[in-house]
């Protein structure tokens, strides 16, 4: 089950327990949960990525001849990350399975601070000479929430690239993403996204914040 689907699941269960509960209360509580649910999401990827950072470091560290892409983890940036699965009784397609599952997380978590950080700097770009102003923390927020749209958004796009199997039939699959896909949902996606903040929305027309965004796109989603 994805982390949409149990979102879906805890508000229904959450409106029929809290039907007597005014709006603003309701609210409130449905935004705490969501929250705590995308948080957790993102403690399980990066345990995710450490497990797999950790079990590729012992293989170099032993005479095992592994591919380059699993010597160099580094030069996969947040258009590529590895998964990985042990071997179970289960057999191949069910580790296969798991291990694409495993390297999606963590590249959707990877869109996510990418795309975060992009429109972090492309909302302090837009207020630097404006009357509006906005709170770090209001930024960061902002920033998030698009980041985490983008990113469930564009994962569906992700595909496996490179396969590699260790002499204990461990299994490692390099999952990619082309960049092109990211900057074109970030562009709409953002533009669409921020309609729901009118003023800041004003700002982003009035600004070309769509030129600025691109220019920003173009030097971060690369690095």
């Amino acid at each position: 089950m994805n982390t949409l689907q149990r979102i879906k699941i805890v508000k229904i269960h959450l409106y029929s327990l809290v039907e007597t509960i005014g709006s603003k209360m309701k609210n409130f509580i449905l935004s705490l949960i969501i929250g705590t649910l995308f948080l957790g999401c993102t403690v399980k990827n990066s345990s995710l990525e450490n497990s797999t950072n950790k079990a590729i470091k012992e293989l170099s560290d032993t005479s095992e001849n592994i591919p380059h892409w699993l010597k160099d983890t580094n030069s996969l940036d947040a258009l590529g990350a590895i998964g990985s699965a042990y071997k179970t009784t289960g057999g191949s397609k069910f580790q296969q399975t798991e291990a694409m599952a495993n390297g999606r997380d963590i590249l959707r978590d990877k869109i996510k601070r990418k795309v975060s950080t992009v429109i972090e700097k492309l909302l302090e770009e837009l207020l630097v000479d404006s009357e509006m102003k906005l709170s770090k923390v209001e930024i960061l927020e902002i920033a998030e929430k698009i980041g985490t749209h983008i990113s469930l958004q564009s994962i569906s796009g992700s595909k496996k690239r490179a396969v590699w199997f260790d002499k204990k039939e461990n299994l490692y699959v390099m999952v990619t993403i082309d960049a092109l896909i990211i900057k074109e949902l970030t562009v709409t996606g953002t533009r669409v996204l921020l309609s729901n903040y009118r003023d800041l929305y004003t700002l982003f027309k009035r600004e070309k914040g769509r030129e600025i965004l691109i220019g920003i796109l173009d030097k971060e989603i690369y690095n």
